[in-house]
């Protein structure tokens, strides 16, 4: 959809800004799904791997690499036991995929452990606090969501998972201000929305990302 397309602009262009991705990098992408930020970290230049428990999800995310003429290699597995060994990435991302997960405590400490050290993990979480989240909530009341098992957080409850797991946060923003619908004049407009609530309401954005590094 256009909100869609609009969104995922937004997020893919402020996960990459914070992962600053350097060519020949070991790059981890936890719950790839169909491989959206996977796909852009092998064309930055990253030796690239994507991890997802759907298998229907990782055929997709092949044949979309495929497509681009992109080496990256895919497996299906739970991100709570990912099938890697210790100190093997620069680099871990993981979007909207904590707040799918039964147990994202053990999703972190399986982060850090194949975190090189030095390395760094960038989330992108649902925040709690945007009247998104609000209108999830109502929305998955009311008619059949992909986000009814979602589980949505603020910066500071985010912040402190990371610290009970071992990471510390370098940096972390919130974006997409504007209101959740599919209007042509209003998305048009999405910059305003971003720069104003940026401005007035700094940890309300629908849409939080986060650089951490590993507690030394």
């Amino acid at each position: 959809s256009p909100l869609g397309r609009v969104c995922l602009y937004l997020e893919k262009a402020a996960v990459m800004d914070f992962a600053a991705t350097r060519p020949g990098e070991k790059a981890l992408d936890i719950g790839c799904g169909t491989g959206a930020f996977t796909l852009e970290l092998a064309r930055r230049g990253a030796d690239t791997t994507g991890v997802d428990r759907s298998e229907s999800m990782v055929s997709l995310a092949r044949s979309l690499a495929a497509q681009d003429g992109l080496q990256i290699w895919f497996t299906v597995a739970g991100a709570e036991a990912l099938p890697f060994s210790d100190d093997e990435f620069d680099l871990v991302i993981a979007v909207t995929v904590l707040c799918f997960t039964a147990e994202p405590g053990r999703l972190l400490r399986e982060s850090l452990r194949v975190l090189k050290p030095g390395g760094r993990l960038i989330l992108g979480e649902l925040n709690s606090l945007s009247p998104w989240a609000r209108w999830r909530r109502v929305k998955r009341g009311l008619v059949k969501s992909s986000f009814a098992g979602a589980r949505f957080l603020s910066p500071k409850e985010l912040e402190a998972l990371l610290r009970e797991n071992g990471f510390q946060i370098r940096e972390l923003r919130t974006l997409l201000y504007f209101p959740p619908v599919n209007r042509q004049l209003l998305l048009r407009r999405h910059q305003f929305f971003e720069r104003a609530g940026a401005c007035i309401l700094p940890a309300r954005g629908a849409f939080i990302v986060v650089k951490a590094a590993p507690t030394t």
